[in-house]
């Protein structure tokens, strides 16, 4: 375990939208990861954003559409397990730039684990984010 003193005012790099509280995508719904400026950014930036995602396990392809304001990361295949891969997007000096991300792909999974009450039923699904990260490096300028 690692506490950290964080200084104040706090903020985050990034944030979700569209995702369960476990990190599945509901159907029909564009799920987006917003990334914001740092702190003291003058220009608009290039960052990356990585994601694992994977399909429900009945579901026999994982298929699903990535974009941002300046890239696109499309994947159709074969349900063979997690797909990892980066997005690139240029976040403007002030404010935000966001990865938007739609799949046809809907499967039953195991229940909310939020409470018991809510685990032992099956939910309908898009795809899982098992892991999201926005590297620490600050990129090129761009244009958005």
């Amino acid at each position: 375990m690692l506490l950290v003193d964080a200084e104040r005012p706090w903020r985050t790099d990034w944030l979700t939208f569209g995702l369960t509280d476990d990190g599945w995508t509901l159907p029909g719904t564009t799920a987006r990861v917003r990334v914001f400026a740092s702190p003291g950014q003058r220009t608009a930036v290039s960052r990356t954003l990585s994601l694992a995602i994977r399909a429900p396990d009945g579901a026999p392809r994982i298929s699903f559409d990535v974009r941002s304001n300046v890239a696109r990361w499309h994947d159709d295949e074969v349900n063979t397990g997690t797909v990892v891969g980066s997005i690139r997007l240029c976040v403007p000096s002030a404010g935000y730039a966001e990865a938007r991300i739609t799949t046809p792909v809907t499967g039953q999974t195991y229940g909310d684990m939020r409470d018991v009450s809510s685990y032992g039923f099956e939910r309908h699904l898009g795809i899982f984010l098992s892991s999201i990260a926005l590297a620490d490096e600050i990129g090129a300028p761009c244009r958005p």
